[in-house]
């Protein structure tokens, strides 16, 4: 046969099965994704064709009911306050602190604890076109997000091989010198990174540029989180062109069966790993492998631990721990009664304080008995959603005209068999990055690369003063004082450094051959 011929039949093949999916579309009230049919070529129909075709029809649409169904269902749900084990760090005494902190270590010496980071945003809001873990908030080392979670995963490989035994002389002279049989080399600590379809490709490319931040390759590990099709409020499909549906990622609650159909549980079972950590990305101040909450979770055997912030300003735009009818749950700012919000207990501490601050800790027992059936609700996101108009215009509505169906990572909060709450201090933990600065002489607001600069430099300044050492003050908005992960990870063995030492502002304090110098290490 010629290749005209064999050419010819492949499209008669095409239009019988485009014409079919045709049908099928139309059977499930979802055929006004042909409107623009007419003005296609046979090369745009393939492409509508492979846009549509994996679409499960039945499946959206009954998702989309059920979404309905649910978010009607809220106003009979009863909300309670959170009965469960709430541990603050703060007030608990040091020996106890250490006896946490020294498990964690332990744990992390022998390769029973992985990372999983949810790196599936763009920098959209940020005024930025690459993936969020790329930005850099205007430190004086100039590091990504990327870059400071790298390099506090190298700190805490280093003291937790430290914390096995007390080095001989031949073990230092090898780890001076580099030789792979350091001890150090032994201790793993995987980085399991969630991305997603608008921001893998360009994470994968920013790791590989910068030679994956001094980690081993083969200890990061990128996988994808699923995707879903936006719909209409009356749950229409939405084409975001002639030839594509509008789409977007299914939530951070996709993670559970990313894991599993990407492989990435796989290598957990495989590795050993009995402990896992999993946060957002854009927390400028987040302790990646934090032992303290390592080890606490492993000695009271909780199989899900949820790391939140105290509330203090009952308006705080940030969901809080609760039984939702009567099980573990988490209850949004925009879910809770203005009354039950402002509601405190006799010392005066707002009753709904456990911040949710997307900070979670698992066993992988519980996380492998999720990712298996995964069984979780579906919640609505109303959001401005391009869409082809019928005119074959693409439109930027300047108001939501369409849903997102999204699943919650602390959906499945309800399904372990003990759940505990560790709360930490705001201003050590947590500083997102969600924001674009205001005008320069604009004042420092929340969730702005400004202020998650401004709370990394209070935190490295009172580490130092903690340690001996004094940063001069410095109102500029822009000063700020840096400490790098690679020299402590907590301000352990500062003092050595720093202790009668006076600095001003920027500063990037570095360990480089035994003494501490500006610049990068």
């Amino acid at each position: 046969m010629s290749s005209q011929k064999r050419q010819k039949k492949q499209d008669i093949e095409f239009c019988e099965q485009f014409s079919s999916l045709q049908k099928k579309f139309k059977k499930h009230g979802q055929g006004h994704v042909f409107k623009c049919l007419d003005r296609l070529n046979l090369a745009q129909k393939k492409e509508l064709y492979n846009s549509l075709e994996p679409i499960d029809l039945e499946e959206i649409n009954k998702t989309y009911k059920r979404v309905i169904l649910d978010e009607q269902n809220k106003s009979n749900e009863t909300v309670t306050p959170f009965t469960g084990n709430v541990v603050e760090l703060a007030t608990v005494d040091e020996t106890e602190k250490k006896r946490w902190y020294d498990k964690g270590l332990d744990l992390i010496a022998e390769g029973k604890v992985g990372i999983l980071l949810m790196a599936g945003g763009q920098g959209t809001r940020l005024g930025s076109s690459e993936p969020k873990g790329c930005y850099n908030i205007g430190l004086p080392s100039g590091k990504s997000l990327f870059q400071l979670q790298a390099e506090r995963i190298i700190k805490i490989r280093s003291l937790a091989h430290k914390s096995r035994t007390e080095p001989t002389h031949l073990q230092i002279v090898v780890d001076v010198i580099g030789a792979i049989t350091s001890r150090m080399r032994s201790v793993r600590l995987p980085w399991y990174i969630l991305t997603s379809a608008p921001t893998h490709d360009k994470t994968v490319a920013f790791f590989k540029k910068n030679e994956y931040f001094g980690l081993p390759e083969s200890d990061v590990f990128f996988f994808q989180q699923g995707l879903s099709p936006c719909l209409t409020p009356e749950g229409k499909l939405i084409l975001s062109s002639m030839t594509k549906l509008a789409i977007a990622p299914n939530g951070n609650g996709g993670l559970y069966t990313a894991t599993k159909e990407s492989g990435a549980l796989r290598d957990m079972k495989w590795r050993g790993i009995e402990f896992l950590q999993c946060y957002g990305v854009d927390n400028v101040l987040v302790k990646v492998a934090d032992p303290h909450c390592i080890g606490f979770m492993a000695l009271e055997k909780s199989d899900c631990c949820n790391k939140v912030v105290l509330k203090e300003d009952p308006t705080e735009r940030v969901g809080v721990m609760c039984l939702r009818n009567g099980k573990p749950g988490v209850v949004e700012y925009s879910e809770i009664s203005q009354e039950d919000a402002c509601l405190r207990n006799e010392s005066g501490k707002l009753v709904y304080s456990a911040g949710n601050v997307a900070m979670h800790f698992f066993t992988l027992s519980f996380l492998e008995k999720i990712a298996m059936s995964p069984e979780l609700p579906f919640h609505i996101a109303k959001k401005k959603i391009p869409y082809l108009d019928d005119a074959g215009q693409v439109i930027n509505p300047q108001t939501p005209n369409g849903i997102k169906m999204e699943m919650f990572i602390f959906d499945v909060f309800y399904r372990a068999k003990q759940i505990s709450c560790f709360a930490v201090q705001r201003e050590n933990e947590f500083s997102p990055v969600k924001n674009k600065n205001g005008p320069p002489d604009a004042p420092i607001v929340g969730s702005s690369p400004d202020n998650a600069r401004l709370a990394l430099s209070d935190y490295h300044i009172r580490l130092i003063s903690q340690n001996g050492g004094t940063v001069q003050p410095n109102p500029d908005r822009c000063a700020n004082f840096e400490i790098s992960p690679l020299l402590s990870y907590d301000g352990e063995d500062l003092s050595k450094y720093v202790n009668g030492k006076t600095y001003s502002q920027p500063f990037h304090l570095t360990k480089e051959l035994g003494r501490v110098a500006l610049g990068k290490y």
